[in-house]
């Protein structure tokens, strides 16, 4: 068995010569089996048991147009789930968003690749029908690297870059003027590839089977937000910042005195506010660095799961349960796993009891089919074992 990732993601010569700059294909990317991050079984999954729903994110498109979620609540706490699957058999693309929250397997992944480029890494996943696609041509506002999972999906990399564009910005891109691409290739599965900053490109499931990849988003620590926690840090010291500012309306001040306010604002910054602004980023990078590659599930032992399959070993792995109203949170160590409240009688069984079988986790919605999905979501977040 293979449990733990390549000692290195990324070659040695990729952050000197194509970060921010160049496309590239990433080779031997995981040693992991790559169908064992991610399935529509576990997308399910996450509609199904992750809590509390209003913390679930989720986008689904249809080529090019988004889909409101808001038909498919069942109530404050629940999805309904069926219908979900039934707009992806209709051609819609679903998006859980910060699925590394929601897999140690994946939470290993990008913790290592925030390791190694500094960024934060957060990951989403793509499963898109056959023969279709989610969005546009379209450029993102931070470092990409994608990963294939299952199927194949066509892409298509243009020259065209927007400038450096911001968090929350997504600029848009006319289809008709981008001529043809620089680059169109099939991405088969086990295969990744790097898209830098601002550079145009779009994907489709052309082929009879669907796609499923993972989006890791590499946010870099920009000066505009290194700028923005020395400000506030600052602020924590000096209560002029948090005076108001007359820059508007019947009180504003003229624009000379503004500017020479500004400046004033600006060199009240110090280097132990700098030092904080640094710690801050540091304390979030390494809180995703926290993951216990050592207790990834067995990925053939995940995939082979049924409901005669036993399992246990909960009771060394959550050191404790909470309860709230809108959902449950089982302490893990070195994160908290959230479940929907409905599970609490079956997530007690599982915690309570040294080894089961399965079939034996008390009645969830959906039949014993719920209860497969419901055990291999445990394993895969390392709250249970084989």
């Amino acid at each position: 068995m293979q449990s733990q990732l390549a000692t290195q993601l990324l070659p040695d010569s990729f952050l000197e010569k194509d970060w921010e700059r160049n496309f590239r294909f990433l080779e031997s990317f995981s040693t992991l089996d790559h169908k064992s991050y991610f399935s529509l079984e576990d997308a399910e999954s996450i509609f199904r048991f992750a809590g509390p729903v209003s913390e679930v994110r989720c986008l689904m498109a249809f080529r090019g147009k988004i889909v409101k979620l808001d038909s498919l609540l069942d109530g404050p706490r629940a999805f309904r789930v069926e219908k979900i699957m039934r707009h992806f058999k209709g051609g819609a693309t679903l998006r859980p968003t910060n699925v590394h929250e929601r897999s140690e397997r994946i939470r290993a992944l990008a913790s290592r690749l925030t390791a190694e480029t500094g960024s934060i890494a957060r990951v989403n996943a793509y499963l898109t029908p056959s023969r279709s696609y989610a969005f546009k041509p379209h450029a993102d506002p931070y470092n990409v690297v994608v990963y294939q999972l299952r199927g194949r999906k066509r892409w298509k990399i243009w020259s065209r870059r927007a400038d450096r564009p911001l968090e929350g910005e997504h600029p848009e891109i006319d289809a008709d003027s981008l001529g043809e691409p620089e680059r169109e290739f099939d991405l088969e599965p086990g295969q990744a590839i790097y898209i830098p900053r601002g550079l145009a490109h779009a994907a489709s499931a052309l082929y009879n089977e669907p796609s499923i990849h993972l989006t890791i988003g590499l946010h870099a620590p920009l000066w505009l937000s290194v700028a923005h926690d020395a400000l506030a840090a600052c602020a924590d010291r000096d209560g002029f910042l948090r005076e108001f500012a007359p820059v508007a309306g019947q009180v504003a001040m003229d624009r000379d005195t503004a500017f020479e306010t500004l400046g004033r604002v600006l060199g009240s910054v110090q280097l132990e506010d700098l030092d904080e602004s640094l710690r801050r980023h540091e304390e979030l990078r390494q809180s995703m660095i926290a993951a216990k590659e050592d207790s990834l599930a067995d990925a053939e032992a995940v995939q082979s799961l049924n409901l005669d399959s036993e399992v246990g070993d909960a009771r060394s792995r959550i050191h404790g349960m909470d309860f709230e109203d809108d959902y449950l949170s089982l302490n893990l160590g070195h994160r908290n796993l959230k479940l929907q409240p409905s599970l609490r009688k079956a997530a007690e069984f599982v915690w309570k009891t040294e080894r089961f079988e399965v079939s034996s986790i008390p009645e969830l919605p959906g039949g014993e089919r719920s209860k497969l999905l419901f055990a291999r979501y445990l394993l895969n977040n390392g709250a249970l074992g084989v």
